[in-house]
């Protein structure tokens, strides 16, 4: 591949001095910088060390790698700008021309990018939700200007760039790949940091119509396009939950004070509200994988199925693959068996201690049997002393769990994410909810519940917004200062980006998400307010994440087509609401009587009969509900359907004699006025035909559905 850059000449001889390493006739100057003629830059990434370190170390092996990965980046086409700081710190900032994103775009990635909107008689841009209209094509530099630009005149969207200069960096050795591994390097400390770094013109942009407004609807076109698709699909989940939280707020409240402004018997409500939270935790879960599989479909990753490559941090021996003999890392499977029966026994061991513990706190209600009236200011004591023992405990046992998860070697980011996810939300499932199960069914006391579940609830969403937003926050700010302090002088934006906490994933927001779940729904018979302290949390918890990002550093570039694991844990805690909340209201049932009249004069055993059976009919409700609720709206299935259909036709050979026929109305319309009527003739004659949108069907996606 050309790339425009001359091949650069770097010598890598022993006597090679550090200063070579920071010759400017390397770098990018700021003359260079400051020239309006110069093409702009998209600078992606970073990486940096501390100069003082390297000049102690002796040998030159260090400075010849470095100077080594600046030749092979800047032969593949890719800009370099140097800065270095009065702390000792130099930061080499990384980006690439459009020249360079075009050639990448068309001929290496098959990049699909989003269409200009359609333009009205009315000269607004159409709404593209229509069956007809068409949202992402494969890229093509002769169409450029068919396609929607940025600010800078670019049609790549921030992570496109990513993607595209993280390829080059770190794809396998070639003329156009580098094969720089940056995490790694940063783990073994060869470098200081690698991270991706912010455009701010863009972040502030949509953090401002993100973060600090109030409308109920987020911009999830925009979050992807920075962010990526697995950050989209967090907010776009937590949105859905919260707007659900709105209903369920509703009836809580309308149940709770009918409760008490009523004579009526108390297990009248209770059991008005479990039969609700049930059937309404059912309808989420359908409606949200709905909403799942249209937005997959409206970010284009649908039936994206990615063929991932070896995690960074993989580790193995080399050897000739067995199927496509070439050279890869192998780690044998027995080896990473054994070492996760010895992970899963630790975090056992781990589990079985945090149980303890929680049981341990509440011992005068759960063990002892005591019946005596507590007082509310015991009652919130003890619930808070819970809440903050949780949150002691997960902050210890996540770097452990980090490092047993790290040792298990997992070959790809899907094997080591989805191991992550186990080990942690069993053992946060089991830290959270031990107290409350004891309560609710080993010695069940309602108002103990009842105060317990509010103590906790609340606790727990005070305690995760500090750490997620507080925390980091002063982290930066003490950072920040000790940098000053040193310097005596103001830092730069690169290195006061290099302070902030890594972004690594959505593992942590997705949990807190699930236990908030659970803490409202699996003992809903304890605090019909709990939906409102959550929806409260959560109309704030949307603003304060969004905000948290502008002061991460930004997350890797990976694509997703759901919520992956976590859609599989929502199933199953749907059903465990079924088989909690209508126990824990035959358990508890006479708890709730005003009156010895009122009580029920049921044995234990047909007690127990008679939870089985409504649990069941519950169940084949819900089973029922599942089957006659699609998973796939309608109108994204007619699209997968036309989709496969012009797929067909390709594959069949009648793609050419068909493409006046089929013509894409977006692109077709726009090549002149004259085209522009036949065309529109051509499409109202044919208006039940469908649009060939010439582009890979695996990732293309078309417009808005009215939701």
């Amino acid at each position: 591949m050309s790339t425009g850059v001359p091949s650069l000449d770097i010598s890598t001889d022993s006597d090679t001095p550090l200063k070579s390493i920071f010759d400017e006739k390397y770098i990018m100057t700021q003359e260079e910088l400051d020239d309006p003629n110069t093409p702009h830059i998209y600078w992606e990434f970073c990486f940096f060390f501390n100069k003082k370190k390297w000049k102690k170390v002796k040998t030159t092996s260090n400075q010849k790698k470095l100077v080594k990965w600046l030749k092979d980046m800047l032969n593949a086409g890719l800009k370099i700008n140097k800065t270095e700081t009065k702390t000792g710190k130099v930061f080499y900032e990384i980006g690439a021309t459009n020249e360079l994103l075009d050639h990448w775009a068309e001929h290496n990635l098959n990049l699909n990018v989003k269409l200009k909107d359609e333009p009205r008689p009315n000269g607004k841009p159409e709404p593209m939700f229509d069956i007809y209209s068409i949202k992402y094509v494969k890229y093509e530099v002769k169409n450029v200007s068919q396609y929607r630009k940025n600010i800078y005149g670019s049609v790549f969207t921030p992570i496109d760039r990513q993607k595209i200069i993280s390829r080059i960096m770190m794809g396998p050795k070639t003329e156009q790949c580098c094969e720089i591994n940056f995490p790694r390097l940063a783990q073994q400390k060869i470098i200081s940091g690698f991270w991706s770094t912010h455009d701010y013109e863009e972040l502030d942009s949509l953090i401002k119509k993100w973060s600090f407004s109030w409308k109920t609807t987020q911009p999830l076109d925009e979050v992807r396009d920075y962010f990526g698709e697995r950050v989209a699909f967090y907010f776009a989940y937590l949105g859905y939950y919260t707007k659900w939280l709105i209903l369920s707020s509703i009836v809580g409240l309308f149940l709770a004070i009918g409760n008490m402004s009523t004579t009526l018997n108390d297990n009248v409500f209770h059991t008005m509200w479990s039969i609700f939270i049930v059937f309404w935790i059912t309808l989420f879960c359908e409606f949200w994988k709905r909403r799942e599989n249209w937005l997959a479909y409206h970010f284009g990753t649908l039936n994206f199925r990615e063929d991932e490559d070896q995690r960074i941090e993989f580790e193995g021996k080399k050897r000739k693959s067995p199927i496509t003999d070439e050279v890869e890392l192998y780690f044998p499977r027995w080896r990473r068996r054994f070492r996760m029966i010895v992970t899963y026994s630790v975090v056992f061991t781990t589990i079985v201690c945090a149980a303890a513990i929680s049981i341990g706190i509440n011992k005068k209600k759960i063990i002892d049997n005591d019946r005596q009236k507590i007082s509310t200011g015991e009652n919130i004591w003890r619930g808070s002393l819970t809440g903050a023992s949780i949150f002691v405990l997960n902050m210890l046992f996540q770097p452990i769990v980090v490092k047993l998860n790290d040792w298990e070697n997992h070959e790809t980011d899907s094997d080591y994410e989805n191991a992550l996810i186990l080990k942690l939300f069993l053992f946060q499932i089991v830290n959270t909810f031990t107290s409350l199960f004891c309560i609710s069914f080993i010695n069940p006391e309602p108002e103990y519940l009842q105060s317990q579940l509010s103590a906790l609830l609340i606790t727990h969403q005070i305690i995760n917004n500090f750490q997620e937003v507080g925390l980091p926050w002063i982290k930066a700010k003490v950072k920040n200062y000790l940098d000053k302090k040193k310097c005596k002088e103001s830092i730069s934006l690169i290195e006061k980006e290099s302070s902030y906490t890594q972004y690594e994933n959505t593992v942590d927001d997705y949990s807190e998400m699930m236990i908030q779940l659970g803490l409202v729904s699996l003992f809903a018979v304890g605090f019909k307010l709990a939906p409102i302290c959550a929806l409260v949390n959560n109309v704030i918890e949307i603003r304060s994440d969004s905000y948290k990002l502008k002061k991460m550093k930004k997350p890797p570039p990976k694509s997703a087509c759901n919520i992956g694991t976590w859609g599989i844990i929502l199933e199953i805690m749907s059903y465990l609401v079924i088989l909690s909340n209508i126990t824990l209201l035959g358990i508890t049932y006479d708890d709730f009587s005003r009156d010895e009249d009122s009580k029920s004069d049921l044995t234990d055993t047909q007690r127990v009969w008679l939870i089985l059976f409504i649990e069941h009919i519950i169940i084949v409700v819900k089973l029922i509900m599942h089957t006659i609720i699609p998973d796939v709206p309608a109108i994204v299935a007619i699209k997968i359907a036309r989709e496969r259909h012009f797929e067909n036709l390709k594959k069949s050979g009648k793609d050419t004699e068909n493409s006046m026929k089929y013509v894409p109305k977006l692109l077709s319309s726009r090549k002149s006025s004259s085209e522009d009527e036949n065309i529109n003739e051509n499409f109202n004659e044919n208006n039940s035909t469908s649009s060939d949108t010439s582009s890979d069907s695996s990732s293309s996606a078309f417009s808005h559905e009215k939701d």
